[in-house]
């Protein structure tokens, strides 16, 4: 299993994660990942022994390194990032990224960002279009407002 979990505090986003389930960022119409995978072929890919782009068709996608359940501990990777008022959140499963792009997800991102909850049945339904390998999660959240 993988996971990846959010919580606000004032200004500031505590993200948690293990594997390769992802949170993304969508600001000034700007798509940024904000979570590292932890698998085999991120680890290929930061040694510079594949790239990005071809690491979408890797038959090696989701050997993932961390996972919840197979230890008593588990090396939970913790970061924690600026907030601002309008930022939109993603938190997937890989059944999304890996059935769609960064540029895809930006994309009805944009056009659909005032209906989150018609936003993620789209971003569920499109990757479901594109093949569906996966289990499919999507939560979207977006700030109102920034505390102090």
């Amino acid at each position: 299993t993988t996971v990846v979990t959010a919580c606000f505090s004032y200004d500031k986003l505590l993200l948690a994660h293990v594997g390769d389930s992802r949170a993304y960022r969508y600001r000034a119409a700007a798509l940024t990942r904000l979570t590292h995978d932890h698998s085999v072929l991120q680890e290929q890919i930061d040694a510079g022994l594949i790239s990005e782009a071809d690491a979408r068709f890797s038959s090696i996608k989701n050997l993932i390194t961390r996972a919840v359940g197979t230890q008593d501990d588990i090396d939970v990777e913790i970061t924690v990032h600026a907030v601002q008022a309008d930022d939109l959140y993603l938190l997937c499963s890989d059944g999304l990224t890996d059935m769609l792009t960064p540029d895809e997800i930006a994309a009805i991102l944009q056009r659909h960002q005032n209906d989150l909850t018609c936003c993620c049945r789209v971003l569920v339904d499109c990757a479901n279009a594109e093949g569906g390998k996966d289990n499919c999660s999507v939560v979207l959240f977006k700030v109102v407002e920034v505390g102090q």
